[in-house]
């Protein structure tokens, strides 16, 4: 190994191996070190296998970092807190070959303005990624056994709480491709199998807010570099986040009460309703019928679906923006070159992001490395095709 280094990547991300892989093929004479705290993901069976994808979840995965967050009122006194890839390749060793591109109005509204020639880069997002990745588009494979991305209607934002109209006005409203929430069915349950009631087979249906509106921090803790951080993750600590996640729970709830596979729900997966209300808990013996209506909450049924929510919601494993691109008047930390301020180092990771992207972040993650291969490349005066 050799004494020095041209150019250093501390921790070996989606976005740090795409820069490094980039500088290094156009210039064979730079010496690039990559450091990672993690393993090699080369020819490991749990990164190119999908099917074993879910043992990264595992508490005790060597893969996975758990981040553990700090007790939070809004989660009922859960310690809330959410993962990261602990291994080369960061999060896209371990997230099953996703691929997914955010709404194109949020990296025009919110990415580009931040980049320098932004009308450029934009004919480029497109073109980079496709070339890190375009093996993934011989073969054609969905996670998800179902899926839809929601937007609420005129009459639906009616019923809704005023701080999701608000927030609804701020962000969704001018941008039509930007889903409001993400819903996805599974064909079996990714929870431990000990809550299944024996001789049931399950459907798991997922509510995902796209943008969600609650924030959180990260700070350290200690002059010591090993001490974990103060992480508060800010899940659902907003309103408007709890208003549309109960909205878009009825809206799921109906859908699947209409499936010829449905026969009703697991009690002790939901949440626990008044006796006699028409939103508990049912078992069928046969197909339901497509005609019939829809369940009518009282204010005593969404009580108890709030308090389900703050019980049990988790944030997914695409939090982003703890050292955000911004001014620093404005709280950012990282500005339209990737330089750190007042730190001698550049940041080009999704902790830059000035805000959650809407979708699976690993096309992001690789557009990003590419831009971060040009900035270096401009800074240094190297060959970049």
């Amino acid at each position: 190994m050799h004494q020095e280094a041209d150019i250093i990547f501390v921790g070996g991300g989606t976005a740090a191996c795409v820069a490094a892989g980039r500088l290094a093929a156009s210039n064979p004479g730079l010496e690039i070190l990559v450091v990672e705290q993690g393993s090699d993901n080369f020819k490991d069976p749990s990164v190119t296998t999908p099917a074993l994808y879910l043992t990264h979840a595992d508490p005790e995965s060597k893969n996975t970092i758990h981040w553990k967050g700090t007790k939070s009122d809004a989660a009922n006194g859960r310690e809330t807190g959410t993962t990261s890839g602990g291994i080369l390749g960061g999060g896209s060793s371990i997230n099953f070959m996703m691929y997914a591109q955010p709404a194109a109005s949020y990296l025009i509204q919110t990415i580009l303005p931040k980049l320098p020639k932004s009308t450029w880069v934009y004919a480029l997002l497109w073109g980079f990624p496709q070339q890190t990745i375009l093996w993934i588009f011989r073969l054609g494979m969905a996670l998800g056994d179902a899926g839809s991305k929601i937007r609420p209607t005129p009459d639906e934002l009616k019923e809704l709480g005023p701080a999701f109209n608000q927030y609804w006005k701020e962000r969704f409203e001018s941008a039509p491709d930007k889903p409001a929430v993400i819903q996805v069915i599974f064909n079996g349950f990714f929870g431990p199998p000990f809550l299944v009631p024996e001789g049931l087979r399950l459907i798991l249906c997922t509510n995902f807010l796209g943008y969600p509106m609650s924030r959180g921090h990260v700070c350290i803790s200690s002059a010591d570099p090993y001490a974990p951080p103060n992480f508060r993750s800010g899940l659902i600590e907003e309103q408007a986040d709890v208003e549309f996640d109960s909205s878009v729970d009825h809206f799921l709830r109906e859908v699947v009460r209409r499936m010829p596979s449905y026969r009703g729900e697991p009690a002790s997966l939901h949440p626990k309703f008044p006796e006699g209300s028409v939103a508990g808990c049912v078992r069928l013996d046969e197909p339901p019928s497509k005609e019939q209506d829809n369940l009518v909450y009282t204010p005593e049924d969404d009580k108890v679906l709030e308090d389900f929510i703050r019980q049990s919601a988790e944030a997914t494993p695409h939090s982003v923006g703890t050292v955000r691109m911004a001014p620093k008047a404005k709280g950012g930390c990282v500005d339209d070159r990737l330089n750190t301020t007042n730190v001698l180092t550049k940041s080009t990771d999704l902790s830059i992001l000035p805000g959650s992207i809407g979708a699976n972040s690993y096309s992001t993650a690789l557009m990003m490395g590419e831009k971060a291969a040009i900035l270096i490349a401009e800074d240094l005066r190297l060959n970049l095709p």
